[in-house]
């Protein structure tokens, strides 16, 4: 799937593939802190990938925490999964997408 925005929302929509989900929920000085971590690559094809230009070969996994009751959402892992993104201001004033939230779609392995 090529990527896809909505022109009425901004989402951007590109498939992905999970590599892993966790559940956190621990206090720290007090505070509760509970979510979920998804580690995925940015991709839905991994055909061998060399930027020769800047010296990289292969896929460098990206790293999302989401509300702790995201992991209800995550079925099989590793799987392709569509995730939505939008768009938000960084504490450095500067736009950076943002993943937002997330549907299985298939599997690696059929």
């Amino acid at each position: 799937m090529a990527e896809k925005v909505n022109t009425t929302t901004g989402i951007t929509t590109k498939n992905v593939i999970f590599l892993s989900a966790s559940q956190y929920d621990f206090e720290d000085k007090g505070k509760v802190v509970r979510g979920t971590t998804i580690n995925y690559l940015m991709t839905d094809d991994l055909a061998p990938r060399e930027n020769k230009e800047k010296k990289q070969k292969g896929y460098k996994p990206q790293k999302q925490n989401f509300p702790f009751e995201a992991f209800e959402k995550v079925g099989e892992v590793p799987a392709v999964y569509a995730m939505d993104f939008d768009m938000e201001e960084g504490s450095d004033g500067k736009l950076k997408t943002v993943p937002v939230d997330f549907r299985h779609m298939m599997s690696l392995f059929e």
